[in-house]
């Protein structure tokens, strides 16, 4: 399969004049694209069309062929289909089966942008692709006056993990099958997809001197190697002013990432003794330690309970988890320390006061930390850590939070069967016990109060009708109800499938003692 790549660049640029071969960095704008182009493997040849005598000269000089393109295409009205069309024409029976649009005005465009993009056409089956990046921004358009939210309501402000994902044109690269291009006129000619580039700072496009400026400002950044950034995030590090807690990841952060299977089938990983006695000497200052992992291996709660630490596993949206971890201990986002090392720690190693990852880490985490250790993972990693929070401490650069209130009987993984269903749990600590709570079709829980303790239900599958005290009323899926000490309360199953919800249990005794059933024809039946 034949891919060209074309270049447009015209002569006459008005709000940046001479932009496209202005020197940035010490090299013609122009340059960037074409290097990347040329360096890319999926691209075959690499052409520059333009209008212009000094820009094709410069396009000669990077190693790219040229087009001249007619002054009736070239105006500042001109699409850059109209230099596509053009450009197919000169290639004649030459002609490629896939057709790049390379921006030169996007110069931090990478080679894998390029080949990603025409790879997703392929692999898609596509017949047009580009490079988006994420995009979480909230957009509104104003009429007679008012304003109208146009990605939202305007009414409800979601969080931006919350959010359903959203992208943005980078601007830099567009690939289309040319056999479709000719029949539509246009880069998003039949079915398109996106390639998805992670940074959201390389989509800059030069479109004025302010831009021009701002590339010369990050230009330095993106042209550091791993090394060189990691090294200068590093030096500028500090702890939070107040550590409340410290949050870890489990696989890749108390682990090397890796899995050993064992000839019965069952799997075991590869732990550190010394990130153990670096958790340890933490405890022993008094920091609160949580375990957020999205894995259901036992050998992670197994772990935790060597450690005496507490575990929340089977996370599927950690961000969300800890936010009411954090709430229940009056500990905020920025007075937490968080170690990950992969993508789904993203937002939680975002929104912390100090985002910790292990040298080893996947990209997609390190490139929004705010350290990146010198260990490994499982390999002296967490020890690390520790050592660097005892110095922040003995200069006085940090301080502790108070301790927490009193612990829970439960443990991690604890599961019973009931008649109406079953409950695990899935992590418990000083004060609290998060429960996952399946109801079976028509099962119905006793009615019942709570002397010492409240609770908080999100429901997550199926709907159900929930009675609180002399109110009765239909629940479905993200459906938040706060049940109080001594409120009267239960819930039934009215879906065909199961009715299941989150149960955050909060207060000072988290026993079956402080279960008073006033309507209870259930007996426990055994535990798993």
């Amino acid at each position: 399969m034949k891919v060209f790549a074309v270049i447009p660049a015209r002569g006459g640029s008005k709000g940046l004049p001479g932009k496209n071969i202005r020197p940035l960095a010490g090299k013609p704008l122009l340059a960037y694209m074409i290097e990347a182009a040329q360096a890319a493997s999926m691209v075959d040849k690499v052409f520059v069309s333009t209008d212009s005598e000094s820009i094709a000269a410069v396009a000669i000089h990077y190693g790219a062929k040229v087009i001249l393109r007619p002054e009736n295409i070239s105006g500042d009205t001109a699409s850059s289909e109209l230099a596509l069309l053009h450009a197919i024409e000169y290639f004649g029976k030459d002609s490629p089966d896939i057709l790049l649009l390379l921006q030169c005005t996007a110069p931090f465009t990478t080679p894998e942008d390029i080949n990603g993009t025409v790879e997703t056409l392929i692999k898609n089956k596509a017949d047009s692709a580009f490079a988006a990046v994420p995009f979480h921004h909230f957009l509104w358009r104003e009429n007679a006056h008012k304003a109208f939210g146009i990605n939202h309501s305007g009414k409800e402000r979601k969080r931006r993990q919350d959010l359903e994902p959203q992208y943005l044109e980078a601007g830099s690269v567009y690939a289309m099958r040319v056999a479709t291009f000719l029949d539509e006129k246009t880069r998003f000619c039949g079915s398109t997809s996106l390639h998805i580039v992670e940074d959201f700072h390389r989509a800059i496009e030069i479109d004025d001197a302010a831009d021009f400026y701002q590339c010369e400002a990050m230009h330095a950044w993106f042209n550091f190697s791993k090394e060189e950034r990691e090294h200068y995030k590093n030096r500028s590090f500090v702890f939070p002013k107040k550590i409340g807690a410290m949050v870890c990841d489990f696989d890749g952060v108390f682990t090397d990432n890796a899995v050993y299977t064992l000839q019965s089938g069952e799997e075991c990983v590869r732990c550190d003794r010394g990130d153990g006695e670096g958790i340890s000497q933490l405890k022993k200052l008094g920091i609160p330690i949580l375990v957020l992992s999205a894995e259901h291996n036992p050998v992670v709660a197994a772990r935790c309970r060597k450690l005496k630490i507490e575990c929340l596993q089977g996370v599927v949206n950690k961000a969300e988890c800890l936010s009411v971890w954090l709430s229940q201990h009056q500990i905020n986002w920025e007075e937490i320390i968080y170690v990950g090392n992969d993508w789904n720690d993203k937002v939680c190693l975002q929104r912390a006061g100090a985002g910790i990852v292990p040298r080893d880490a996947h990209s997609s985490a390190r490139n929004v930390a705010d350290m990146v250790l010198q260990s490994k993972g499982g390999k002296g990693a967490l020890r690390e850590l520790s050592d660097k929070v005892h110095k922040a401490l003995e200069n006085g650069t940090t301080t502790l939070l108070s301790s927490l209130p009193s612990p829970s009987p439960y443990y991690p993984g604890q599961k019973e069967v009931r008649p109406w269903g079953s409950w695990e749990v899935l992590g418990v600590g000083e004060g609290y016990c998060i429960k996952k709570i399946t109801v079976k079709p028509e099962g119905m829980l006793s009615l019942q109060y709570h002397n010492h303790r409240e609770e908080t239900w999100k429901i997550i599958k199926g709907e159900g009708r929930v009675t609180l005290e002399e109110d009765v009323f239909h629940v479905q899926p993200c459906d938040c109800i706060q049940i109080k000490k001594k409120q009267h309360h239960r819930i039934q199953n009215t879906s065909k499938d199961d009715l299941i919800f989150i149960e955050i249990q909060t207060g000072e005794k988290l026993l079956e003692e402080d279960i008073f059933r006033i309507q209870d024809k259930y007996k426990r039946l055994s535990s798993i």
